[in-house]
């Protein structure tokens, strides 16, 4: 008999038939295997719309904020074109998650411990701040909608790894935005830009959480200069180059964003 904890187990199950699913839940009991886990059987059918929580007979745990989740499994979207999606059943369980695709035989295993740089959920709002429900896994584009929360409760936080190589990134564009900076021909455009190339190298070099905030800091001040100084005073090249001016303050506004969503990093690890 498989492991419950095998993946090839867990692949068994959203890979039956409504048909066969509905029957081992009406009956109680599967026919190939006497202790399939009768509670995954309700949770797909849920998942798929056939029976309702409120028809539930079974003690179905929620995925909470353990600190090691019980088994669910919900449905989500994948999106294909603008018009086109297709369902994939996704089980998780203490440690892996299993995404299963409906209409043929897609399946692949997302390791807990490991998942996390694997989700790239699409940021939207304000400035770009809130990651939205949408993000792109293995290559696909999937709308996790409300299970999205549920999913970010179930993946590990953020580990010193992690920081360390998100730091070393922003440390990489601070330095390189602290050098085009340098050519700025204004009075403070110096300072700045080795202020930022400075935060680079701290990047490089502490990995502390404090660091987000000052990079939010020294993104928004240099941002805000780079685009008030373009804007209201007389370049020597303004006038014979607007394209260069238009760069300018387009890299000052980039620079503000970037400063937002540094010092939203704060929150996140």
């Amino acid at each position: 008999m498989q492991s419950k904890t095998s993946p090839q187990y867990w692949f068994q199950l959203p890979a039956k038939s409504t048909e066969e699913l509905t029957q081992i839940w009406e009956s109680g009991v599967a026919v190939d295997d006497p202790e399939i886990n009768l509670e995954l059987v309700e949770q797909v059918l849920m998942a798929r719309h056939v029976i309702e929580p409120d028809q539930s007979f079974l003690a179905i745990p929620q995925v909470g904020k353990q600190e090691k989740p019980v088994v669910q499994v919900f449905s989500i979207s994948q999106k294909i074109g603008k018009q086109m999606s297709r369902r994939w059943d996704i089980t998780l369980n203490e440690d892996y998650a299993v995404f299963s695709a409906r209409d043929g035989g897609d399946r692949f295993i997302i390791d807990r411990q490991k998942g996390r740089p694997e989700f790239q959920f699409r940021r939207s709002g304000f400035l770009l701040l809130t990651e939205g429900t949408s993000g792109i896994l293995r290559g696909k584009v999937f709308d996790f909608g409300k299970y999205k929360d549920i999913l970010s409760r179930w993946l590990p936080a953020p580990s010193p790894a992690d920081l360390r190589k998100e730091q070393t990134g922003w440390g990489v564009g601070l330095v390189l935005i602290g050098a085009v900076s340098l050519l700025l021909n204004l009075s403070l455009a110096p300072i700045l830009g080795s202020i930022l190339i400075l935060l680079g190298v701290m990047n490089f070099i502490l990995h502390k959480q404090g660091i987000w905030l000052f990079n939010g800091m020294g993104l928004l001040v240099n941002g805000a200069f780079m685009v008030g100084s373009t804007t209201f005073t007389h370049l020597p090249w303004q006038s014979s180059n607007t394209i260069v001016t238009l760069f300018w303050i387009a890299l000052g506004l980039v620079q503000v964003i970037l400063g937002f969503q540094a010092a939203h990093q704060f929150d996140r690890f």
